[in-house]
C-alpha cells in the first residue's frame, strides 16, 4: 500500500488534489481511496488530505499517520503544522517553493517546484490566491513514478471542466521543473528552514516570546506575518493587518485576565499584580479600538 497526504490551505485544491491523484491511479488498475479532514472550513485554514492506492482491497479507514509522500502546496504551514510527522523512512517531501532542496532539513527526500508561479502564468486562480493543485501532481507523478503523466493527464482532464487545458499544462510544467536531493541523516533536524536571515530572526522572535504567550500561539501570529507580503492589493493587507491586531488585543486581554482572577480569588486584595492585569485588559482594549 502507498499513503499519501497532502497539506494546504482552504481555496487552494488539497482535497480536488487527492481525489484526481486516485482517479489517476484507478485509471492504472489500481484500488484507492481518497478523503479529506478539516479544520476550520474557511478559506486560508489549514486543510488536510488523504489518499491510498494498492494491488488489493483497501480495508483501512483511518487518516494517513505514515505517508509514504508528503505533498505541501503551502509553505507558510511550515511553521504551524509538523508536515512530516509520521513520514516512513525514505520517504518523500513535495514542496511548492522556489527554494532550493538543500534549504530544507527533512529526513528522506525533499523535492521542490514553484507550483504558485506555474499556476499564476496559467492563469489557474489570481496572484494572492493561486490554485496549484494540477501543478503539485505533476510534480508528483515525476518524483514518485507510481502514477503516469498519461493516467494524470487523463484525469485533470475529466476532473478539471474549468480551464482544462491550462491545467493539464501546469501539471506537465510542473513535471519538467521539478528538482529535487537527498539530505542526510545528519543534517537532519525538525523540518523547518534554516538558512536565510529571515528564518534567523523568526526563531528569535519565537524564542523570545515563547515563555510570555506560548509556542503554538506565536507560530500562529508568525504565520500570519508570512502571508502579509503575498497580499499585493492595499485592502486585502490592511484587511490582515486588522486581523493581527484584533489577535493581539484579544491576546492582551486574556493575559491579563489571570491574574486578577487569582488575585481577587484569595479574597479580593488589590496589589501591583491585580494592576498588571488591568493594565493588560486596556492594551487589549485599545488594539481591538485602533
Amino acid at each position: 500500500m502507498y499513503e499519501v497526504r497532502f497539506h494546504g490551505r482552504g481555496g487552494q485544491g488539497a482535497v480536488t488534489a487527492a481525489n484526481i491523484l486516485a482517479v489517476a491511479a484507478f485509471k492504472e488498475g489500481k484500488q484507492v481511496q481518497a478523503f479529506p479532514m478539516f479544520g476550520v472550513e474557511r478559506r486560508g485554514a489549514p486543510v488536510a488530505a488523504f489518499m491510498r492506492m494498492d494491488d488489493k482491497r483497501i480495508d483501512l479507514r483511518t487518516q494517513v499517520y505514515k505517508p509514504d509522500c508528503v505533498v505541501v502546496l503551502d509553505t507558510t504551514l511550515l511553521h504551524v503544522v509538523d508536515v512530516s510527522a509520521g513520514l516512513k523512512e525514505g520517504g518523500i517531501i513535495i514542496l511548492n517553493t522556489q527554494k532550493k532542496p538543500s534549504e530544507f532539513t527533512y529526513k528522506g527526500k525533499v523535492f521542490c517546484v514553484d507550483a504558485t508561479t506555474i499556476a499564476v502564468n496559467n492563469k489557474l486562480g489570481t496572484a494572492t490566491n493561486p490554485i496549484v493543485n494540477t501543478a503539485i501532481l505533476g510534480a508528483y507523478s515525476k518524483v514518485v513514478g507510481n502514477i503516469g503523466m498519461a493516467a494524470l493527464d487523463s484525469a485533470i482532464t475529466e476532473n478539471a471542466p474549468i480551464k482544462t487545458e491550462e491545467n493539464r499544462k501546469a501539471a506537465k510544467e510542473a513535471f519538467e521543473q521539478t528538482r529535487g536531493a537527498k539530505n542526510d541523516q545528519n543534517n537532519a533536524g525538525t523540518g523547518r528552514p534554516r538558512s536565510g536571515r529571515k528564518h534567523a530572526e523568526q526563531d528569535r522572535r519565537l524564542a523570545h516570546a515563547a515563555p510570555r504567550r506560548g509556542r503554538a500561539e506565536m507560530q500562529e501570529v508568525l504565520a500570519l506575518c508570512d502571508l502579509l507580503p503575498r497580499f499585493r492589493h492595499e485592502e486585502r493587507r490592511k484587511e490582515l493587518q486588522t486581523g493581527l491586531r484584533l489577535l493581539q488585543g484579544l491576546r492582551d486581554m486574556r493575559q491579563g485576565m489571570p491574574v486578577e482572577m487569582h488575585n481577587h480569588g484569595r479574597g479580593g486584595e488589590i496589589d501591583d499584580a491585580d494592576n498588571e492585569g488591568e493594565r493588560g485588559h486596556r492594551r487589549g482594549r485599545k488594539a481591538l479600538q485602533a
